[in-house]
């Protein structure tokens, strides 16, 4: 998704855990219109600190886009082979995490006062 946008003529920074994806992601598109920070989505209790740290850096964004998280298959039939632990897991990632984003970003969109986006 983040390549389309950028060919649509969007600037954006991506998020993610794995700086060499990152990296990669800026190196394809060039700084002009690819940036990147890393932040790890699951540490739900930085998610107000990143928020703040995000719009310290780049306070012209205008538009956030929620996409990410972790699909495992999971057997709910099968005690022996169903992982509570895993499961959980992933809806934390998948949901409480972008919860949790969506919390933080929110206020800082509020304050523009030219039409924003906000994607989940």
């Amino acid at each position: 998704m983040a390549d389309r946008l950028i060919e649509s003529g969007a600037k954006v920074t991506a998020v993610g855990r794995r700086q060499d994806r990152l990296d990669e992601f800026v190196r394809q598109h060039g700084e002009d219109k690819a940036s990147a920070m890393n932040f790890d989505i699951s540490k739900t209790e930085q998610a107000p600190q990143f928020a703040r740290d995000v719009f310290a850096k780049y306070p012209d964004i205008d538009c956030v886009f929620l996409n990410a998280g972790v699909q495992r298959q999971h057997n709910l039939t099968s005690q022996e082979t169903f992982k509570l632990d895993e499961f959980l897991n992933e809806v934390h990632v998948d949901f409480t995490s972008l919860v949790a984003l969506a919390h933080a970003f929110l206020p800082y969109l509020k304050a523009k006062t030219e039409p924003v986006g906000f994607i989940l």
